[in-house]
């Protein structure tokens, strides 16, 4: 039906950063795609790992992605790790086993519940890491997801699909331990504004009524105070040196739409009127700052932070820990 495991994952530590590479000679492609994800839920599953799988898909996750009103899905897992190539022998080595899991009825559920820890752990792995890191480093992970993979390939167990241990010896950062990562992600300049998308939209999204309606190519990471110095003479609660320092805090940091996020200086000048524009927003993130926060200064921004950090943790959290 499919190449044997062993050469599937030659193939795919081969070519770490497509798997549609595993099957591209291979005249039955589309069955042997079809299989991976036969019974991973629904066709919106089915297409979205095809898109996955393919160059310039991520403009089409928005025709596809279904409905999941806040809670994350596993379309929310495999779309955050599309972003991670490193991460493609591992995904497809759990939706391998996923794909071909036993047919006994007690037995299969157990695979398909242990196949989705392991998504859901990989994913919490490699977006607690992004977060903290100035870059991600793919290079450091290779040879780990690559040889935890070969063990899900190898496995004929439950046991086998248990990932977390691979993960774990790789925790050079000690983000699974929450109060280290919520320590960590508290203190950290966030400059990189996709990173801080995928944070801020995913905090959000946890929380958020009807998020399914809320796409992430079409928000944007505001700073709350203005990264421009043109604009500080209106935040007297911050001496220079404070706004220097709090300017990327992640406490410092809201996602908004891209059409309620302003340049003009009578928004910028002042927290008043940000504060206003945020009651009216779309999106929770912004409205619970406008409704707890009726002023900014650098006790907030570290405060918010803290916050955040452990947000983030329920956010990306592991399982069977």
């Amino acid at each position: 039906r499919v190449s044997p495991p062993s050469d599937l994952f030659l193939r795919a530590k081969r070519f770490p950063g497509l798997i549609h590479q595993l099957v591209i000679t291979d005249p039955r492609r589309p069955e042997i795609v079809f299989e991976l994800v036969a019974g991973l839920g629904s066709a919106e599953s089915t297409e979205l790992f095809r898109a996955i799988t393919s160059s310039g898909s991520i403009a089409r996750f928005k025709h596809i992605l279904p409905s999941v009103s806040g809670k994350r899905s596993m379309e929310d897992l495999l779309r955050e790790l599309g972003g991670y190539s490193v991460s493609r022998p591992l995904v497809f080595a759990l939706l391998h086993r996923f794909a071909f899991c036993p047919s006994d009825p007690t037995e299969g559920r157990r695979v398909r519940a242990a196949v989705g820890r392991g998504l859901k752990n990989l994913t919490s792995f490699v977006m607690r890491t992004a977060f903290v890191v100035p870059k991600f480093e793919s290079s450091k992970f290779e040879d780990v997801f690559a040889n935890i993979a070969q063990d899900v390939f190898g496995g004929s167990d439950v046991d086998s699909l248990n990932i977390m241990a691979g993960l774990e010896r790789a925790d050079e950062l000690k983000i699974v331990d929450n109060r280290s990562f919520e320590r960590q992600l508290a203190e950290i300049e966030l400059r990189d504004n996709k990173r801080a998308l995928n944070l801020l939209f995913g905090i959000n999204a946890k929380g958020q009524v009807a998020s399914d309606a809320i796409r992430k190519e079409k928000c944007s990471v505001e700073h709350v105070l203005p990264v421009s110095q043109t604009h500080w003479d209106g935040w007297r609660e911050f001496a220079e040196e404070d706004a220097a320092r709090c300017i990327y805090r992640i406490g410092n940091l809201v996602v908004l739409p891209k059409g309620e996020n302003r340049a003009d200086a009578d928004y910028n000048g002042s927290y008043a009127p940000k504060r206003a524009a945020f009651a009216r927003s779309i999106m929770d993130m912004p409205r619970s700052v406008a409704d707890k926060h009726n002023r900014w200064d650098p006790d907030v921004v570290r405060r918010r932070s803290l916050a955040l950090a452990k947000s983030a943790a329920l956010t990306w959290r592991f399982s069977g820990r």
